[in-house]
């Protein structure tokens, strides 16, 4: 699964999630961020989340990438990034 040439658009909660980690722990999230856009995007942990049409959840260690695909206009959103035990209650209040 890959979603080659894809526009990549971060939300605000997400690129302050970014900007508060160290230097080495953002450049791991983001590159992988900047896989799904490309041919490896099939060596990623990604899965569709259940209960949220059209989400995705891509796994970095310990921190959790939230996703969504917007394929007829080839845009990929991530709407949220945190650490594996917060990600999910976000993503609650969310819904």
């Amino acid at each position: 699964m890959h979603w080659q040439l894809y526009r990549i658009l971060i939300e605000k909660q997400a690129q302050k999630f970014l900007k508060s980690l160290s230097n080495p722990k953002y450049l791991t999230v983001f590159s992988k961020i900047q896989m799904l856009n490309t041919a490896q995007s099939s060596q990623l942990d990604i899965k569709k989340l259940q209960g949220y049409a059209g989400h995705y959840r891509l796994r970095v260690g310990d921190y959790r990438i939230v996703f969504v695909v917007l394929s007829d206009q080839r845009i990929l959103i991530v709407t949220l990034a945190e650490h594996r035990k917060i990600i999910y209650q976000l993503l609650q209040r969310k819904k």
